[in-house]
């Protein structure tokens, strides 16, 4: 049995992402959509690449609240 590995959920402006580790993928919910990048040796320092970029690191309750605002609007 593996053991799983602890989401990463991040805010910028009007925008979250959740960095899933287990599943190999990058999430981002926005006003335009959903869209999302697979992890690979190009970005394998994702979280890195994120807080250069300005995304701050939010919990998953914050997470949660913010991509239900996002598509409640819709």
């Amino acid at each position: 049995m593996t053991k799983k590995i602890k989401l990463m959920h991040y805010r910028l402006d009007d925008e979250v992402c959740v960095v899933d580790y287990n599943d190999l993928k990058v999430s981002y919910f926005g006003k335009n959509g959903h869209h999302y990048n697979l992890l690979g040796a190009v970005n394998d320092r994702i979280e890195a690449f994120l807080v250069r970029r300005g995304w701050n690191k939010i919990t998953s309750i914050t997470f949660a609240k913010l991509k239900g605002e996002l598509y409640e609007t819709k």
